[in-house]
């Protein structure tokens, strides 16, 4: 072996163990399980409610 795929086999095996060490040590979190505000059981709207003049969603199709 020469001294460089010494250095690519020590390089490899240096980010595999830090492959490996991240993957034990990475623990994923559900964003639901840790909301990031504290929930609050009733929302106050601010401002003046307004009328939306066009029909929400897809408009009507006739059937042939």
């Amino acid at each position: 072996m020469s001294s460089s795929d010494k250095f690519r086999l020590l390089a490899f095996v240096f980010f595999l163990a830090l492959l490996i060490i991240f993957g034990m040590l990475y623990k994923p979190v559900d964003a639901s399980s840790y909301p990031l505000y504290p929930p609050s059981f009733f929302v106050m709207p601010i401002g003046n409610e307004s009328q939306i003049g066009a029909p929400l969603g897809l408009p009507l199709v006739p059937i042939p």
